[in-house]
């Protein structure tokens, strides 16, 4: 094969790599991993999780949790699998604890939130 055809295939090649990450990685939007705080996710908190404590800890998962990794899906483990899970990432993100429970109360009302979502 002749270089000048060898440097078209490689090319081709490179956009087409790039092409097929942009796509799939376009396919899954952050709204999806934790989806934003709205009057019906908002009925899945406890009487005395306000607005503002869901706000707050949508904006810790998607925030300073992903200062050290990537968003995880909200639904991804269980809510004992979160209870294992979230005292030491909030020991290691500095939480203080009314941080904490609102992160807390973000995932618990969004991971029911989304199984609703699903059946309906």
């Amino acid at each position: 094969m002749n270089p000048e055809k060898n440097h078209v295939l490689v090319l081709i090649s490179a956009a087409l790599i790039i092409f097929a990450l942009l796509f799939l990685t376009g396919c899954v939007t952050l709204d999806s991993l934790a989806p934003p705080v709205s009057s019906e996710l908002a009925r899945y908190a406890p009487p005395t999780v306000t607005y503002a404590d869901l706000e707050k800890g949508r904006k810790i998962y998607t925030g300073s949790c992903t200062s050290c990794h990537s968003v995880q899906p909200v639904n991804a483990y269980t809510m004992q699998q979160w209870q294992e899970i979230l005292p030491e990432m909030c020991e290691r993100a500095e939480l203080d604890k009314d941080e904490e429970n609102a992160l807390r109360a973000y995932i618990a009302s969004a991971r029911v939130y989304l199984q609703q979502s699903a059946v309906n």
